[in-house]
């Protein structure tokens, strides 16, 4: 059953923007490296927010407003979904207390091709928090680091 009550099976793509991006180095994102295959670049619909130590996606009815990410194919989904649910902070016994919420999404292929992937979307309220102007987290903290830097 997915977040939504669906008894749809899981989706074997999750669409990642933040810090499980290959350039990375996570503890988790190594953990899971061995069970997953990173297959390029993506975009989903929805803006970036600065929640801290990591970025929190939220979805956007605006179809200018999108987020650049990765997608990538999980050997075995729902294993490494209960890992990242984990990591996410995403309970789905208790999803409305969840700092994230697994969603099934459609998201676009380099190739311009849609396929529907999950998406780890941020549950909390962001009125507070520091929208990210680039769509791309990646160049965000580049951004951030050069600036601290000055």
């Amino acid at each position: 059953m997915d977040t939504d009550g669906n008894e749809n099976p899981a989706s074997d793509y999750l669409f990642v923007y933040g810090t499980l991006r290959s350039p990375l180095s996570l503890l988790s994102k190594d953990q899971i490296a061995k069970h997953v295959e990173w297959l390029g670049f993506s975009l989903v619909q929805g803006s970036l927010y600065d929640i801290g130590e990591y970025p929190g996606a939220v979805p956007s009815a605006d179809e200018f407003a999108y987020i650049n990410g990765e997608i990538i194919k999980m050997k075995d989904p729902d294993k490494i979904l209960k890992m990242l649910d984990e990591y996410e902070g995403f309970d789905p016994e208790n999803a409305g207390q969840s700092e994230f919420l697994r969603k099934k999404e459609p998201v676009k292929l380099e190739d311009g091709t849609m396929i529907e992937s999950w998406v780890y979307w941020y549950n909390l309220p962001v009125h507070e928090k520091a929208k990210i102007e680039e769509t791309d987290y990646l160049e965000y903290l580049k951004k951030k680091q050069l600036a601290s830097k000055l």
